[in-house]
C-alpha cells in the first residue's frame, strides 16, 4: 500500500470512531509514539495512550450530547494527500479537517484537526461533495474539483449517523 491508501484507510477508520462513538477501529493502527493536535486544543498529545485517554472520554460525551458527524473524503490540491472534512461545524463556523501521516511501518504517526479552509482541498467525487455540503451547508465554498490529483482510484466516503 502506498502512504496516501494508508491515510486514507485510516481516515475512513476515523469516520467510522466518529459515528460508533468509540475508538475501537483505530487503536490497532496508532503508533506508540502518535502525535494528536488540534487547533481548538491548546497542547499536542504525544502518545497513543494520552490520545486513547482523551478520545474515549471526548466520543462519550459527543455520544451524551448526540452530536451527529456529516464526513467526505477530501484531496490536497496539489499532491493529491487524502483529508477527511466534517461537519457539524467547528467553533470557527467552517468545516473542520483532519489529516494524517504514518511512519515507515504504517503506523500512523501523527494526527492534525484543523479548520478544512486553511488547505486547498478539492474532491474526487462530485456527487458525494455535493450530498455532504446538502446536509452541512456553509454560506462559502471553499472546495472544487481536484484536477491536481494522481491517477489513482479514490473513493469518497459520506457517513450519517440517524
Amino acid at each position: 500500500m502506498t502512504d496516501y491508501e494508508i491515510q486514507e484507510n485510516f481516515l475512513k477508520k476515523v469516520a467510522q470512531m466518529y459515528t460508533t462513538f468509540s475508538a475501537d477501529p483505530i487503536v490497532d493502527k496508532l503508533a506508540a509514539r502518535f502525535h494528536y493536535s488540534s487547533m481548538w486544543v491548546c497542547d499536542e498529545i504525544k502518545s497513543r495512550t494520552a490520545y486513547l485517554y482523551y478520545i474515549t472520554r471526548k466520543l462519550e460525551a459527543m455520544k451524551n450530547s448526540c452530536v451527529r458527524f456529516n464526513f467526505v473524503m477530501m484531496y490536497k490540491q496539489g499532491d493529491g494527500k487524502p483529508v477527511l472534512m466534517f461537519s457539524p461545524k467547528t467553533p470557527d463556523g467552517g468545516y473542520g479537517a483532519f489529516l494524517v501521516e504514518n511512519n515507515k511501518s504504517g503506523k500512523i504517526a501523527r494526527m492534525d484537526l484543523m479548520a478544512a479552509e486553511l488547505c486547498s482541498l478539492g474532491y474526487k467525487d462530485k456527487a458525494a461533495f455535493e450530498e455532504f455540503e446538502k446536509k452541512s451547508p456553509l454560506t462559502r465554498a471553499y472546495f472544487a474539483p481536484n484536477t491536481g490529483q494522481s491517477k489513482e482510484s479514490r473513493t469518497s466516503l459520506t457517513v450519517i449517523i440517524s
